[in-house]
């Protein structure tokens, strides 16, 4: 009996945080999501740590098993890939921010990559626009990065 109670205690942080984000969620970090935005998770380790990417697009799509692309991303849609990794190594020197956003300075590119230090984790965050960014897509994405937060240990 005690040893249930003890797994079951061991469980509960880790599915509190899987209910707490209504959205897509590695245990670590939370992306909410709308209606009408799809994800996917992509776990794995590093260094020993748990480690994830988390992928939403605000379009229809499936993935299965480790992709080793996104989905192709249609004109005016966008896919946002957040890697959550444990700070080691060179990333521990990654700029420390206290909220995730696009880079400042508008881009015109159809793909924007940066990382930083956020929550305590590593993150990677990606970005992959399916038409040159407009203001509108780029505040989405910036209304969407803004509510990631830690759920988990």
């Amino acid at each position: 009996m005690l040893a249930i109670a003890l797994s079951t205690l061991a469980l509960t942080p880790l599915a509190s945080a899987r209910r707490a984000c209504r959205g897509v969620s590695d245990g670590i970090l939370c992306l909410p999501l709308s209606r009408g935005w799809s994800s996917f998770v992509n776990r794995g380790h590093a260094g020993g740590f748990p480690a994830a990417y988390l992928l939403a697009g605000n379009f229809r799509f499936r993935l299965a098993g480790h992709p080793e692309t996104g989905p192709p991303v249609p004109p005016r849609k966008v896919l946002v890939s957040i890697g959550d990794f444990p700070m080691v190594g060179r990333s521990k020197n990654w700029r420390r921010v206290r909220r995730l956003r696009l880079p400042s300075r508008p881009i015109a590119r159809r793909f924007i990559h940066w990382e930083v230090r956020f929550a305590d984790r590593a993150v990677s965050v990606g970005v992959q626009f399916g038409s040159k960014p407009t203001a509108q897509v780029r505040a989405l994405v910036n209304a969407r990065l803004a509510l990631v937060r830690r759920v988990g240990r």
